[in-house]
């Protein structure tokens, strides 16, 4: 659903053509743990109308690269899928203690701005259905105290409790969210954000800096999910074209099948 085999199929054919097909990977999981965040595009179940939901964002560097700017931003729903049944109520940027660098990850961390006004369906620049939920979740380093997000190879690599060694992936942000009481799954798509400015929608409207970059500096590629073609990492405004992750809601009749299945099992063992 949502052009995941699309998505797997691109991402086959980049890697075919490229050889290496390296570029720094950015994802949406259900899990906070390293090693629990299975890359790639996941499905997210939330119930109807629950509140404190979680999922959060990963972002994996490519082998021996420095990030010292991560701007990110997050669409919920599509022209196809209202995003009224999913709404973001909060988000954190993680900034833990690199005990190899013997500092935060992070310079500086910013309060993304949700639901920013000139980035909603309608806007200019923005698909119909779209919303911004997220504007500009960013961590930034500007000194050579404050390590980053480094990749496999690097020395302060292993002293970050964020990162899973055996990708390389780095717990980057938890987002929070609440359901209603629809049961359409809805799409999420990540998107590369700017620092401020801009009121006709996410991209050259916005100002420097913004985008990720890396030290020393030079350009790079980002992919957004997996098998999306990858984009510059200053392209701000550049979005996932197929959902990188799904929130999905079980259906009330499937609950309780599941609770009579779990009654007749206990009472089969009482008998």
């Amino acid at each position: 659903m949502f052009g995941r085999t699309v998505k797997t199929l691109a991402a086959a054919a980049v890697m075919a053509l490229a050889g290496h097909a390296m570029a720094t990977q950015i994802f949406i999981s259900g899990q906070s743990t390293p090693g629990l965040e299975a890359v790639g595009n996941a499905d997210i179940t939330a119930n109807k109308n629950s509140a404190n939901n979680h999922m959060y964002v990963w972002v994996t560097p490519d082998a021996g690269q420095s990030l010292n700017t991560v701007y990110l931003n997050l669409r919920v729903g599509d022209a196809a899928t209202p995003a009224d049944n999913v709404t973001v109520t909060g988000a954190t940027v993680f900034n833990p203690n690199n005990s190899v660098a013997g500092a935060a990850r992070w310079q500086q961390v910013t309060v993304p701005a949700l639901y920013p006004s000139g980035r909603q369906s309608g806007t200019a620049g923005v698909p119909t259905g779209d919303a911004t939920a997220i504007y500009r979740m960013s961590g930034v380093t500007a000194n050579t105290t404050n390590p980053g997000i480094t990749g496999t190879g690097t020395a302060n690599a292993a002293g970050d409790p964020g990162r899973d060694p055996a990708n390389g992936a780095y717990l980057f942000a938890d987002i929070v969210y609440s359901v209603g009481n629809g049961s359409n799954p809805t799409p999420l798509f990540l998107g590369i954000g700017g620092s401020s400015g801009g009121t006709t929608g996410p991209g050259g409207s916005d100002l420097s800096p913004g985008g990720l970059t890396q030290n020393p500096s030079a350009a790079f590629q980002v992919n957004l999910g997996t098998g999306d073609a990858s984009v510059a990492n200053t392209a701000k405004g550049a979005v996932s074209t197929v959902a990188d992750a799904v929130i999905k809601v079980p259906e009330p009749s499937s609950l309780s099948l599941l609770g009579l299945g779990a009654l007749g099992l206990v009472r089969r063992r009482k008998a």
